[in-house]
């Protein structure tokens, strides 16, 4: 399902069985999605959708998107380096960016 950060930086979720969008709780900077849902908090902190919260993974980025095999990819708050959640800790992986996007298709 499509999600979504509001202009009051409230995350929210869209409901096709509502027809509208569902506040998760929660508020953020940015979001992506996967078969998972991840945000990047207002405090910098990464959290993943899990048990009907928001569970932090700790570290400092501003920026985030998820991969098929869902883990979270995130642009540091600080350096811009690029790093990579492998389901246990944050691994920062070669180049820096300002954002980041992939493509939930293709697996990596």
């Amino acid at each position: 399902a499509p999600v979504a950060i509001d202009c009051n930086d409230v995350t929210m979720v869209w409901s096709d069985k509502n027809n509208k969008w569902v506040t998760m709780g929660g508020k953020g900077v940015d979001i992506g999605s996967g078969s998972t849902i991840w945000m990047v908090g207002t405090a910098k902190v990464p959290y993943e959708w899990a048990d009907n919260r928001w569970n932090g993974h700790g570290g400092c980025f501003r920026r985030i998107d998820v991969d098929p095999d869902n883990h979270a990819w995130v642009i540091g708050c600080k350096n811009n380096h690029i790093s990579r959640w492998t389901g246990t800790e944050w691994v920062e992986v070669p180049g820096d960016a300002l954002d980041i996007a992939l493509d939930p298709r293709k697996k990596q």
